[in-house]
């Protein structure tokens, strides 16, 4: 049994989207982390078994099953975790790749805390009961949800992979809103000046499928590409966007 440190004792833990898409390096040692751990066995097997939730998808849906991508990235997922081919998962903005691969991540990451600090799921959990708990906000919700349910550690890995194919099936119904002919982002977030501004900038522009306010002056937009390079040609004063801004905005629209 582990001691519990006393020089850490978090009172809230957050798992929130990422705003950059993590690196080719990164995820080969992310993925040497989940095989050489044992108690992550299971979650190595939910990871390269996600064609079945695929195939589950597909035969209850015919617009998913439509999705030209969705074999292609199941594929890369299974590459990633059995061989450790981590450059078209790192290379993707794909929702149905995206958001299970940030279960992936912040549960490792989870375990590598509690690791860090010599502490115990329970002595995690018992410590966040006295502070504000775990949340989750947008793609973190799974995850959030897999670790404040579980009992132990080995609870954890289980209610991860139901979190992880949950996350895969919303990033597959997710992508039923893009173009898969057009490379490039979907969904964009913005920091306003002003609350009025979220309908001035989707103002006269076609196909904003979906807009929601996070506070008052943040608003994410789902729309298609070619209107998210108008919205950033607006956000820019009209002038028209430099390809590094406009590839950070591409990389920070589905982690």
């Amino acid at each position: 049994m582990r001691s519990q440190s006393s020089h850490f004792a978090p009172s809230v833990a957050f798992f929130c989207p990422q705003s950059k898409a993590p690196t080719e390096a990164y995820l080969e040692q992310l993925q040497r982390y989940i095989v050489e751990t044992p108690l992550l066995q299971p979650f190595a097997e939910a990871i390269t078994s996600l064609r079945d939730t695929w195939n589950t998808l597909c035969k209850g849906h015919a617009d998913i099953a439509n999705l030209k991508s969705g074999e292609r990235h199941v594929v890369s997922l299974e590459r990633w975790m059995t061989n450790g081919i981590a450059g078209p998962v790192s290379s993707s903005m794909s929702g149905i790749l995206a958001l299970p691969l940030l279960v992936v991540i912040q549960i490792c990451q989870y375990f590598q805390l509690l690791e860090l600090h010599k502490l115990t799921h329970e002595q995690m959990l018992s410590s966040l009961r006295n502070g504000g708990g775990a949340q989750g906000y947008c793609g973190g919700l799974p995850t959030a949800f897999a670790i404040s349910c579980a009992k132990d550690e080995e609870d954890v890995v289980r209610l991860a992979t139901k979190a992880l194919r949950l996350a895969f099936a919303v990033g597959a119904f997710g992508e039923l809103g893009d173009d898969e002919s057009i490379e490039g982002a979907t969904t964009i977030a913005v920091r306003l000046r002003a609350s009025q501004q979220g309908e001035e900038l989707v103002e006269g522009i076609p196909g904003v499928s979906h807009f929601r306010s996070l506070f008052p002056a943040r608003i994410s937009y789902r729309l298609s590409v070619s209107c998210i390079y108008t919205i950033v040609t607006r956000l820019s004063g009209g002038h028209k966007p430099s390809a590094s801004s406009f590839c950070l905005l591409r990389a920070t629209a589905m982690y």
